[in-house]
């Protein structure tokens, strides 16, 4: 009784062939994987980079208001005359804002 093996040697050469090119693929595969997550993290990375805030603007004023407000567990503050009637510690409107604009940029150089 002769095995499939020895009828047809050629099938089982093709299949060491065709698992090596498998094995082949799956490693390039993987390979360029890393390298598109790679390539993707930097791009990222340069992306949501936000650039350090030197001026008081709008946003800075709406984001130190709505920060503080949070930290006091005070809702429905929109402007610094509300804060300010609401906490005792701000009394000068251009110190407390740019306090504020200093802790926004040390998060922002901490990521």
């Amino acid at each position: 009784m002769s095995t499939t093996k020895d009828k047809h040697p050629e099938l089982y050469n093709f299949l060491g062939h065709y698992t090596k090119i498998c094995n082949e693929l799956s490693y390039y595969k993987s390979k360029c994987r890393e390298l598109e997550k790679e390539k993707y993290e930097k791009l990222k990375k340069e992306n949501n980079t936000i650039p350090v805030r030197k001026r008081v603007t709008k946003v800075v004023k709406q984001w130190a208001i709505d920060t503080r407000s949070k930290e006091l567990g005070l809702k429905g503050i929109t402007t610094w005359r509300q804060l300010a009637c609401q906490d005792p510690c701000v009394s000068n409107e251009y110190e407390f804002y740019k306090s504020y604009l200093e802790e926004f940029n040390n998060r922002l150089l901490k990521k």
